[in-house]
């Protein structure tokens, strides 16, 4: 391929070789010196060099050679040799650093993709977190006076809207599942009860989270409760034919501390717990442990804090997930 591109040397004419003389010196036995003259054939004739112009096209197609050409000049097949390696290996270096460059774009591309995703995902958490505190107060807004259906029909179904929108269906506790039972409960609470108060005093997040992912919220709220003679039906039945005690507690207010466990994910209640402390509310009512312990085993209170109003309600029949009280 060199020689192509190297401008050939001039030759002789082909019709001026046809005649060839070689002369030969013969000796012959007179000592006499004869010239033989021998035509020799034409010889074959000499195939023209192409050579490529140096125009844009050749260029594209044939630049490497070009240079290849241009820098070769007079060395050595073994000079050439060398300066072949040495130029495709830098023609590597171009390629391998070319392509560390645009791996290093990448990385630092990458890295500011999970950056993004990191504080979506940072956003999105915190995001859950104040939506599940705002349900938390919303909830003690709307139940701040229990639920009573027949005396504040309006607010009940507000309330009960509420609840449904963001509690499953199924929402689950330790001794009953479903919505409507949770509601039940403050019904007949509420109803069993001259008044009822509902106060909430502080909202924590739990810190551990949750194997599940899901947002746990920890309520501590206090129920103030005056007593009349249907509470002493509904709720301590056995101490309603001790005439004497029940005109001492009728009319009276009781205090319980009650905290509740609110367990979120995907913004919805699917889990809750409660905990209520029926002993010390009790005995700062009647101020003497013999009748608080006589009150304690006449109720139908469980230690939860839910009511025994019928057969659905049984303490610790349900197994929680990520339990905290």
């Amino acid at each position: 391929m060199l020689s192509i591109f190297r401008r050939a040397r001039a030759s002789p004419d082909a019709r001026e070789r046809e005649l060839q003389l070689q002369r030969a010196s013969v000796a012959s036995d007179g000592h006499v010196e004869r010239t033989e003259e021998r035509l020799v054939g034409p010889l074959p004739p000499t195939r023209k060099r192409r050579y490529r112009s140096r125009n844009c096209r050749n260029f594209k197609r044939y630049g490497d050679l070009f240079q290849f050409v241009e820098a070769s000049g007079g060395a050595t097949g073994g000079e050439r040799r060398g300066r072949v390696v040495l130029r495709s290996a830098r023609a590597q270096n171009r390629r391998l650093t070319q392509e560390v460059q645009e791996m290093q774009q990448r990385v630092l591309e990458l890295q500011h993709q999970r950056d993004l995703l990191q504080s979506e995902m940072v956003n999105s958490y915190e995001n859950a977190i104040a939506h599940a505190m705002d349900m938390t107060k919303n909830f003690y807004m709307m139940f701040e006076n229990g639920y009573d259906p027949v005396k504040t029909p309006v607010h009940a179904q507000t309330a009960a809207q509420f609840l449904r929108a963001v509690m499953d269906e199924d929402v689950v506790c330790t001794e009953f599942r479903g919505v409507d039972l949770f509601l039940r409960q403050y019904e007949v609470c509420c109803q069993g009860h001259e008044s009822m108060k509902v106060s909430l005093k502080g909202l924590t997040l739990i810190s551990d989270s949750a194997n599940d992912g899901a947002i746990q919220i920890y309520a501590h709220a206090v129920a103030t409760l005056r007593i009349n003679r249907e509470t002493l039906l509904r709720f301590f039945p056995r101490i309603i034919n001790d005439e004497e005690l029940t005109q001492q507690l009728i009319g009276r207010e009781y205090m319980l501390q009650y905290d509740k466990v609110f367990h979120f994910q995907d913004g919805h209640i699917f889990q809750h717990e409660s905990r209520v402390d029926l002993c010390n509310g009790i005995l700062d009512l009647v101020k003497d442990p013999f009748v608080a312990m006589k009150l304690l085993e006449a109720s139908l209170m469980t230690k939860h804090g839910h009511l025994k109003i019928d057969h659905h309600i049984e303490e610790d029949q349900h197994s929680l997930a990520n339990q905290v009280l």
